[in-house]
């Protein structure tokens, strides 16, 4: 009985000092991500609206955030966001639509917070526009 008990202990060391030694191995060659060109041509296009004066036009799908495929449409809220964000630094005008009343909702509060992590948030209702387009 004592024997198992020990036998036990012994495996549960030396499983706690493998289980370290990877964390620690891990930790000392982290991965580099890489970026995206997808969002290097955002801000492209951003700063691109800015130089002409022009405003940003955004759409984060034609979908429902409340549907089995809302995925797509809370992908394109998150994107909608840091369009925001880029807006609100540039002070670019941005105008947004949605296809879905639930969307329209959602969107507000999604732009609210991309405003007000760039210390501008009573900017919000002079730079965009937002509206519901039907199918």
């Amino acid at each position: 009985m004592i024997d198992g008990k020990i036998a036990g202990f012994v495996v549960l060391l030396a499983s706690l000092v493998v289980m370290f030694w990877s964390i620690s191995r891990a930790n000392a060659k982290l991965p580099t991500i890489r970026r995206l060109p997808g969002l290097g041509a955002i801000e492209e296009a951003v700063g691109r609206a800015t130089e002409m004066g022009k405003p940003v036009l955004f759409t984060p799908g034609w979908g429902d955030v409340a549907s089995s495929n809302a995925a797509p449409t809370i992908a394109g809220l998150d994107m909608m966001g840091y369009v925001g964000r880029l807006t609100a630094r540039t002070d670019t005008r941005l105008a947004v639509t949605v296809g879905h009343p639930n969307t329209y909702t959602v969107a507000p509060e999604v732009l609210r917070g991309a405003y007000t992590a760039e210390g501008k948030a009573d900017a919000l209702a002079n730079k965009t526009a937002l509206s519901v387009l039907r199918r």
